[in-house]
């Protein structure tokens, strides 16, 4: 429904100011695509309203759009390229940059490879970059904080020879979390 009312938006031009698109929209519709599952219609989009953006957040913007694409489409190595490879300016692309990766990490984790110490790591390294920015509005910098302290549990709690038993405990925690970044996904790492 929210796409519609994006593509809706787009077709008359109602985002376009003097033939500009503003970034934070632009990449609110790659999520929104992405969420809908509409991976080829995101594909198109991402082509076709690049140009329209500003030139100072073209770069980071196509970038950050580009790998969340590629994360959507099973393409973990090719968005932790790209992510690696921008110095994103804006603070929202800074957090969008650094979930992606956790996420990548964590995934790549579930395929047998033991990355506990990295996604540990990374996890560290976001909260320390959250509690230093005050850009971050206080209800979304809660969500975030939580979405790390859950990663780190899971990942401790996985340690204890009683993680079956456990799981089900964390599963209702986090289920009664009101403010939580992607609280799906996490419920999803402890199937």
């Amino acid at each position: 429904e929210n796409l519609q009312l994006y593509q809706l938006g787009l077709k008359h031009e109602l985002f376009l100011e003097y033939q500009r698109l503003n970034d934070m929209t632009y990449i609110s519709v790659v999520n929104i695509a992405l969420r809908a599952e509409e991976i080829d219609w995101c594909q198109g989009f991402i082509e076709d309203y690049t140009q329209y953006l500003p030139t100072y957040t073209r770069k980071d913007a196509r970038a950050l759009a580009t790998a969340l694409w590629h994360y959507a489409n099973q393409q973990p190595e090719k968005a932790t390229t790209l992510l690696q490879d921008v110095n994103f300016l804006n603070v929202y692309y800074q957090i969008q940059a650094r979930v992606l990766l956790i996420k990548i990490f964590v995934e790549a984790g579930r395929g047998g490879n033991d990355h506990t110490e990295l996604i540990l790591t990374q996890v560290d390294a976001f909260e320390r970059y959250l509690r230093r920015n005050d850009k971050v509005g206080k209800g979304q910098k809660e969500a975030l904080l939580n979405f790390a302290l859950y990663i780190k549990k899971i990942f401790k709690l996985r340690l204890e020879p009683t993680f079956p038993q456990l799981k089900l405990a964390l599963q209702k925690e986090i289920e009664q979390r009101n403010t939580l970044y992607n609280k799906t996904w996490l419920l999803h790492l402890l199937e």
